[in-house]
């Protein structure tokens, strides 16, 4: 059985309905297209407890997508030092190779969907069909981006937990949605992250920096 309320999918203590949560995430991916946003930044952190890069692995991050492609990250800050860790690009640089899209972190829930209905369906005999688990998925009700997502079962290795903080999109530098649609998640974009943005938008300014001094 399968509990959707505001694009959210939870397991009700009863068989899951693995195909009917396929259908939702990949209804949800469609309606994210939809909108057309290929320039934004989100906020997020991968609860990966088997990757052998650890905490700062796991810390939150804020990405900022340029053009469909993921051009930038940098630790939360203010995460960080609300905890012990001590994650910067020198003592745990940023793997970009493991930083996502929201498109690609869709594909890849589609992905892990598709593993338990291939066990349901008798096409796959992996050790993950003896305990397929459950899963949540969470989407914003207007843009359609991923909120949360989580399928996770006992086995360690085959999970896929994401938590997402703030987005942001931006149609183009001189009108960016951030401070127009007053979304209550915008993410507050710091210095680094603006000028990065501004240098993708504007490759062939020789000072970018000139718009940021105070």
């Amino acid at each position: 059985t399968i509990i959707t309320d505001a694009s959210v999918i939870a397991s009700n203590g009863n068989v899951f309905d693995w195909n009917g949560a396929m259908d939702i995430v990949q209804q949800q991916k469609e309606l994210w297209q939809q909108q057309d946003i290929d320039t934004y930044v989100y906020h997020y952190k991968e609860n990966d407890f088997s990757d052998p890069l650890g905490e700062c692995y796991r810390a939150w991050k804020y990405v900022l997508v340029f053009d469909g492609e993921v051009k930038y990250v940098e630790y939360d800050q203010l995460e960080l030092s609300r905890s012990d860790l001590d994650c910067t690009i020198i003592n745990a640089p940023i793997i970009y190779d493991k930083v996502h899209t929201i498109d690609d972190i869709f594909s890849i829930a589609i992905l892990n969907l598709q593993k338990r209905i291939d066990c349901l369906d008798g096409i796959s005999n992996d050790i993950m069909c003896d305990q397929l688990g459950t899963a949540t998925i969470e989407n914003d009700s207007r843009l359609h981006y991923l909120k949360k997502l989580k399928i996770t079962n006992p086995l360690v290795g085959t999970n896929t937990d994401y938590e997402f903080g703030c987005f942001t999109s931006f149609t183009d530098w001189e009108s960016p949605t951030y401070g127009q649609f007053m979304y209550p998640d915008e993410c507050l974009v710091d210095l680094s992250m603006m000028l990065e943005l501004y240098q993708l938008f504007n490759p062939d300014d020789d000072d970018p920096h000139r718009h940021f001094r105070n």
